[in-house]
């Protein structure tokens, strides 16, 4: 193939299904470089590229309907990222590229891709004493792409004689080189000399650390590359999205560096996340290795589940969202409003959920009443008068127009009289059969002392994973599901509105406020769910469900 070919099969591919605007960039970056980038001193080897593309057809897939089956390079992956990768040299004829960025949604080949250049480095880069590894922040992590590759390698009648493949290892004796699954867990990164290194899932690092060791341990190589695969991220705090925002920059010719390849794609901010032509567009692979079918079982997942289209647009769309997801659709929210009077909930059995707080935060306390499978949701919020006034002023919220209409009790003084909540629980005791309160100890465990000293079952409820994960997804599916009811508590609604989740890296849920604005108040939700908690659980003892599952703290 003529460099005019490339030039003629790059203009098919950003003409032909749609894509992002950075995957189309990544295109005319490749054309720019065809057209002139020999005037920066860079040499096009098509004899090299064809190499490095003709290589991964000597890899044999080994699951699913491609078992068996020549690995094959689809268009893109052949124009937009492995032809260039090696293709591409300096005068000196070494590879141009000595860092590589590719960022995909799942499913689209990845991992076999890049199993394939750690392949490439292994036995056919010409290197005497190779090194390379297969990076991740955890032994688990970094053993999917060393495992993909042996698995390639064991059904490659071309390769497979080449090599000693070990459980830990693969070594291409005639070139002296090794291939091995490396983790800042279980390895030491010290006295590395690396030739290649594949970083798998770049945005679940949370440190910098096995980044920068291999990233500065490659200096002794003739032509190292560093290689990050990653899906998008939610954390603006981490090396992925740096080199994220790097590789942007490059490809938005903010910036030159003829050193760093860079391959993005996904959907556009404000794409829709339910229509299936985005699916296509952040999806190059699809009906490929991915299925549409999967995409829109996954899609109408996050449609019914709030703190899933987040996870849906990061994992299958390749967006970056931010660190704390909105949980509640409003929508949502406003369908479960029922027109109850307290009233008649006189005698019915309840749980609380208490959220102290002194100063700052409202102090919650949320009644939950469960009736034929469905709950009931009876909320008092308190907070110091002197405290209401000024947060009115500062953050526009109107605590004392809630105070007017009995909707918020204010204390005397600048700081919470527990006194008054204390009232209010032994008058939901007289009234309805309020079983068992869960406190925050943090600010609680004084006062639940004292209330436990006057018969009330006060569980203490850290605000952990652990306690959180299991009611508070419970909580959502009620929501979804119309099977939690209010009588729009407007301090109530107006928290719902405000309350952010985090998932963490087992998929488990929590609520948080939304990133640092401390006005967005959240403790009303999170009491629900602790009075939740106890009204799923009502044994005489408390204990998390994860812990019976046998889960440890998490995050």
């Amino acid at each position: 193939m003529s460099r005019t070919d490339r030039i003629k099969a790059l203009k098919t591919l950003k003409a032909g299904r749609p894509m992002g605007e950075l995957e189309t960039l990544c295109i005319e970056r490749q054309l720019r470089d065809l057209s002139n980038a020999q005037k920066r001193g860079l040499i096009w080897d098509e004899a090299e590229a064809q190499r490095a593309v003709k290589f991964f057809s000597l890899l044999t897939h080994w699951k699913g309907p491609w078992a068996g089956k020549p690995v094959t390079l689809e268009p893109w992956q052949e124009h937009c990222q492995i032809a260039p990768l090696f293709g591409w040299r300096r005068k000196d004829g070494t590879r141009r590229y000595r860092e590589g960025y590719d960022e995909e949604p799942r499913k689209n080949g990845k991992t076999t891709k890049a199993a394939g250049i750690a392949l490439f480095g292994l036995v056919a880069d010409r290197e005497e004493g190779a090194e390379i590894f297969a990076a991740a922040t955890k032994r688990d992590q970094a053993r999917i792409l060393f495992r993909d590759a042996t698995k390639l390698l064991r059904r490659s009648r071309a390769l497979r004689s080449q090599v000693e493949l070990f459980k830990h290892s693969v070594t291409c004796p005639r070139l002296s080189s090794s291939f091995v699954p490396l983790s800042s867990e279980g390895n030491s990164l010290d006295g590395l000399n690396p030739h290649m290194c594949l970083i798998d899932e770049l945005h679940a690092h949370r440190t910098r650390e096995v980044y920068d060791v291999l990233a500065t341990a490659m200096g002794a190589r003739s032509q190292p590359l560093l290689y990050s695969i990653t899906t998008a991220g939610y954390d603006r705090q981490t090396v992925c999205w740096e080199r994220h925002e790097y590789a942007v920059k490059l490809l938005k010719q903010e910036l030159e560096d003829d050193s760093f390849f860079a391959f993005i794609c996904g959907a556009d901010d404000g794409d829709d996340f339910n229509d299936p032509n985005v699916w296509a567009k952040a999806n190059p692979n699809l009906g490929i290795s991915l299925k549409a079918e999967f995409l829109r079982s996954q899609a109408l997942k996050a449609k019914h589940s709030p703190s899933y289209e987040n996870t849906f647009r990061r994992l299958h769309l390749n967006q970056w969202t931010e660190q704390m997801d909105r949980w509640l659709r409003m929508a949502l929210w406003d369908r479960c409003f029922e027109d109850f009077n307290p009233a008649d909930l006189n005698g019915i059995q309840c749980w609380g959920g208490l959220d102290l707080s002194k100063t700052l935060d409202t102090t919650s306390l949320v009644l939950v009443f469960k009736i034929e499978g469905e709950f009931y949701l009876l909320p008092y919020f308190w907070i110091p008068k002197e405290n209401a006034r000024r947060r009115e002023e500062e953050d526009g919220v109107p605590y004392t127009t809630w105070a007017r209409s009995g909707h918020l009790f204010l204390t005397e003084g600048d700081v919470v009289d527990y006194r008054e909540i204390a009232s209010v629980i032994r008058w939901a005791r007289e009234r309805f059969g309020l079983r068992r309160i869960a406190f925050d100890p943090y600010n609680g465990t004084h006062f639940a002392n004292e209330m436990a000293d006057e018969g009330f079952d006060m569980i203490e409820f850290g605000q952990t994973w652990r306690n959180l994960a299991d009611p508070s997804t419970e909580f959502e599916k009620l929501v979804t599901s119309y099977k939690i009811h209010h009588n729009k508590h407007p301090v109530l609604t107006w928290q719902a509105g405000n309350v952010a989740v985090k998932r963490n890296m087992d998929g488990l849920i929590r609520p948080v406020k939304p990133g640092s604005q401390d006005a967005k108040k959240i403790d009303g939700v999170v009491a629900t769910i602790m009075g939740l908690a106890m009204a799923l659980r009502p044994d005489d003892t408390y204990r998390p469900v994860y812990e019976d599952r046998g889960f440890g703290e998490v995050g």
